[in-house]
């Protein structure tokens, strides 16, 4: 046991050293990002109001200059209201640019577009649950605050439209926020 705890010690220690005696870091030194939020989704054609919560992997796979760049990844989304839920898949691709940039931090912007799948859960209450697929399409555009050298960041996306493509579509503007590491 004390050995198991002296070796998590001197792998801690390492890291820590790796870390102060490595030179500045920012978003194109750290590509692998996962990310997670939560907002409002409000629907375009009337209903309830969502809870969406969403989750993202995403690696930056182009950075031109000061500019992370080109990134792909994937989303799971759940939008969750009376009666309804909404389970989304995505691939996404998009493109992040630094606006601003100091010591640690880092203002970016970025804009997605997301294709997959959906999968409504309708729940009347009445015996006559229904459970629905459709087309997933959604676009957005965020504000990103990374600090500690690109390891963590807050992000606020105000403008997401979702469109759950099927007969009667459901398509859902957002204002989601969250946090990011990247690694």
């Amino acid at each position: 046991m004390r050995a198991r705890l002296a070796l998590v010690v001197a792998l801690t220690a390492l890291s820590l050293a790796a870390h102060v005696g490595h030179a500045h870091a920012d978003a194109r030194d750290r590509p692998l990002r996962i990310a997670a939020g939560a907002g409002p989704a409000i629907p375009l054609q009337g209903g309830n109001v969502q809870v969406q919560i969403e989750e993202s992997l995403s690696y930056s796979v182009l950075s031109i200059d000061a500019h992370p760049g080109l990134f792909l990844g994937v989303m799971l989304g759940q939008g969750i209201s009376d009666g309804l839920v909404i389970l989304e898949a995505q691939a996404r691709v998009g493109f992040e640019a630094q606006l601003w940039g100091a010591e640690d931090l880092e203002l970016l912007a970025s804009a997605h577009l997301g294709l997959g799948a959906g999968m409504l859960l309708v729940h009347t209450g009445f015996g006559n649950d229904s459970t629905l697929g459709a087309f997933d399409l959604g676009v957005g555009a965020e504000i990103t605050l990374s600090f500690a050298d690109g390891l963590g960041a807050v992000w606020l996306r105000p403008v997401g439209v979702d469109f759950l493509i099927r007969d009667g579509d459901l398509n859902r503007y957002q204002i989601l926020a969250g946090g990011r590491l990247s690694f």
